[in-house]
């Protein structure tokens, strides 16, 4: 036991179950959510923290399929939970994926087209769909977050 002892003392990693109550509010609307963590323990990686959040799964006429769709208004306050409590706690949230939210936030309150994609790195894009029920462009499939301290 005293190996282990000396083996968690240099790193700590946060109960990830504090995480599932901040995002139990989304759960409840219907939307699932998955935790990941990694620690390591001799170099200099840092721990990591990712949240995946996946949208509500409806019948897309236009598509005519099934496809997930996130609705903005009904997570940013989530997700800004999340990023503030693990800020807190010494992580802090991906380039990409600061870029990511900050896109969400700024999408346009008009439509402009029926799909918008944003390009946020060489390989990543955020999609974008108009939604004529709420009049606002909701969030194509799942949204990452990738967490590091």
């Amino acid at each position: 036991m005293k190996h282990l002892k000396r083996i968690f003392e240099g790193k700590s990693m946060i109960d990830t179950n504090n995480l599932g109550d901040i995002l139990q509010e989304i759960t409840d609307l219907g939307y699932l959510s998955h935790v990941e963590s990694s620690w390591w323990s001799k170099d200099d990686r840092g721990n990591s923290i990712s949240i995946c959040i996946y949208g509500k799964s409806e019948y897309d006429k236009k598509l005519n399929c099934e496809v997930d769709y996130i609705y903005p208004d009904e997570i940013m306050e989530v997700v800004e939970r999340l990023i503030d409590y693990l800020g807190s706690e010494g992580y802090s949230l991906s380039i990409d994926d600061k870029k990511e939210i900050e896109s969400i936030k700024e999408r346009p309150t008009e439509k402009t087209k029926s799909e918008l994609k944003i390009s946020i790195s060489k390989y990543n894009a955020l999609t974008l769909r108009w939604d004529d029920k709420t009049n606002g462009y909701k969030v194509c499939y799942s949204l990452s977050l990738e967490f590091r301290n």
